[in-house]
């Protein structure tokens, strides 16, 4: 008795504790136990749409995509990698390497395609030492060129007839990739296609 009143003292065993750290656990996986996001947070969602909006329907007016993507409060690496994959279509290999290194500057890593973007802007730009010394800067770093950054390369080399470095560089792919998909021999087949004479054909072309 306490005070006149009877009292009931039930004791847990332990039951009860780990019921309740199990329905937090089952709360969090399914996602009902997220933070809501900060208006910061919001703010910088709606700022990353506008600017891949910018991107895809306006990709002729320059100006507009570089105001959105400087609007974005601490870019990530996709938005980074976007805007450089924006400058690389257009050729635009200084800005592709500024924005490169502003992400870096900002403790962001490249990943593959980041680095292929970059190769690319070079490549567009036919400056394709610039593009072997970006793949190098990758190899560097412990990432290995992707089908993607060969078929590039392959690709830049032969808008500059330079086929022997094309060749080069498809013996490597085929030698360090399991599988070649039709892009990068087309590529290959093209510039070796441009440097022969008028009057050779496609069948004059000998697959190495």
């Amino acid at each position: 008795d306490f005070r006149g009143r009877s009292l009931t003292v039930r004791l847990d065993d332990g039951r009860k504790g780990r019921a309740r750290a199990e329905d937090r656990a089952r709360w969090v996986d399914h996602g009902r136990g997220k933070e809501a996001p900060s208006p910061w947070h919001h703010g910088r969602d709606e700022a990353c749409r506008e600017f891949r909006r910018v991107v895809e329907s306006r990709p002729e007016d320059w100006q507009a995509v570089v105001s959105a993507f400087e609007r974005i409060p601490k870019p990530s690496r996709r938005e980074f990698g976007l805007m450089i994959v924006y400058y690389a279509k257009r050729g635009d290999k200084h800005h592709a390497r500024a924005t490169f290194e502003n992400m870096r500057a900002r403790g962001i890593d490249p990943n593959a395609f980041v680095f292929t973007s970059l190769v690319h802007a070079y490549a567009v730009a036919r400056d394709m030492r610039g593009a072997l010394s970006c793949v190098e800067e990758m190899k560097a770093e412990g990432i290995g060129l992707t089908i993607v950054t060969y078929s590039i390369l392959i690709s830049g080399f032969g808008k500059i007839n330079d086929a022997q470095s094309a060749d080069n560089l498809f013996k490597e792919a085929k030698t360090n990739l399991a599988d070649l998909n039709g892009i990068i021999y087309s590529n290959i087949i093209h510039a070796h296609w441009l440097v022969l004479p008028d009057s050779s054909g496609p069948s004059k072309f000998k697959w190495r």
